[in-house]
């Protein structure tokens, strides 16, 4: 039997939001639940789109209507990220699929591309379990820097291996060196690569092998 100061306690918990997962959502819920009606507003718009036919009768999209579903579902995509998670709002406005040539050059295919991509980038992030993630760095040997470097741009973080640090989903680069090791220079994708394990065998400056890139898990 479970005693009342507990339960209340755990009342007075869940009331005020603290028993709760990552980023302040309930530990049920996912960060990438937050573009499922995105997802769904896009993929009904790009089944009404309007259709023409050229003087081939050949069908084709009406151009204005696909940039303006394009450009509507990239911004309203954006809004859902904190202004703070700034690799993953450069991500979405790097990959998501620009506005097609309205000077006539555009194929059916191309535009059926641009449509398909937009499908693709949004089922991804419908994936994301969270904003942030703590990973983990391991080398070996143990000890050496740790530096990752936002593709976006900003301040990167520097931390020894063998310890954690909490990141935003992204695209970085990072380097890996240690007095007497070959450097390891690489790049990484948060949010397309599962893991949250990072693992770097390290090369000495006497072996031949070149220095190899780390692996994420």
């Amino acid at each position: 039997m479970i005693p009342q100061k507990t339960i209340q306690v755990c009342c007075v918990l869940f009331m005020f939001g603290v028993v709760s997962g990552q980023d302040g959502k309930p530990a049920s819920e996912s960060f990438g639940d937050v573009f499922k009606p995105i997802q769904a507003d896009f993929e009904v718009g790009v089944k009404n789109l309007p259709r023409d036919t050229d003087q081939r009768d050949e069908p084709q999209y009406d151009i204005t209507a696909v940039n303006r579903l394009l450009v509507h579902t990239r911004d309203n995509t954006v809004a859902q990220i904190p202004e703070s998670a700034v690799p993953l709002r450069a991500y979405v406005e790097r990959r998501f699929p620009p506005p097609v040539p309205t000077d006539g050059s555009a194929s059916l295919s191309m535009v059926q591309q641009s449509l398909d991509s937009g499908k693709a980038l949004l089922a991804t992030l419908r994936r994301l379990p969270n904003v942030r993630l703590i990973l983990a760095i391991n080398s070996t040997p143990s000890g050496a820097t740790f530096k990752l470097i936002p593709a976006a741009g900003g301040r990167p973080k520097v931390v020894s291996t063998n310890d954690q640090v909490n990141v935003y989903r992204g695209e970085y680069d990072y380097v890996v060196s240690m007095h007497g090791y070959k450097e390891v220079h690489g790049s990484i994708n948060f949010i397309e690569e599962p893991g949250d394990v990072l693992t770097c065998d390290l090369r000495s400056n006497d072996q031949r092998e070149e220095a190899v890139l780390c692996h994420l898990r």
